[in-house]
């Protein structure tokens, strides 16, 4: 019943919203600053959708989960988004650290805050024995891959697809690349 919020909504991101979706998590709240992709979080269980961009993120946060989120995913990578997280962060609550920062990034954060809301920051990479997991999830359906991959191009077509991601970002959330095509 603990709330949770999602910081991103690319790949990684709504691979978390489902994975939350399919547990006892209370109320999900979903950041994001694409519309195409808040239109996915909604659509694949983010109860509540939250435009970074249009306000202030806290504020809004705050609105719809009380004192803040239980639990935070950062699935951004954005060193501004994982400085920002402890202030979205309930009382006891967990913040996670899975978005891959550029090496080398520095954040800041006020130590008290830590001790004062007794909060515990986790990092992680991809913890061991989880593909076998993460297979049987798409196979039961409860992770709908297909909602995530907005386009699939040929091999012969990667390097230009790949190229303009970044350009077309309002429109895609990941490009498979199938060989066979």
């Amino acid at each position: 019943g603990s709330s949770a919020l999602i910081l991103g909504a690319g790949t990684v991101g709504l691979l978390w919203t489902q994975l939350l979706r399919t547990s006892p998590a209370g109320r999900i709240a979903q950041s994001e600053l694409v519309g195409f992709r808040r239109q996915k979080a909604r659509r694949l269980g983010a109860d509540v959708v939250i435009d970074p961009a249009a306000g202030d993120l806290a504020e809004a946060v705050r609105g719809e989960l009380g004192d803040g989120a239980d639990f935070i995913v950062d699935a951004t990578g954005s060193p501004e988004a994982v400085e920002q997280a402890l202030e979205l962060l309930a009382p006891g609550g967990t913040f996670l650290i899975f978005g891959v920062c550029p090496a080398g990034s520095r954040v800041s954060f006020d130590p008290h805050e830590l001790y004062r809301k007794e909060a515990r920051v986790v990092g992680s990479k991809m913890p061991p024995g989880t593909l076998d997991r993460s297979a049987r999830l798409i196979e039961s359906g409860r992770i709908a891959c297909d909602e995530i991959v907005t386009t699939t191009v040929a091999l012969g077509q990667a390097a230009e697809s790949i190229a303009g991601f970044n350009t077309h970002r309002d429109r895609h959330v990941k490009i498979a690349v199938d060989p066979w095509k």
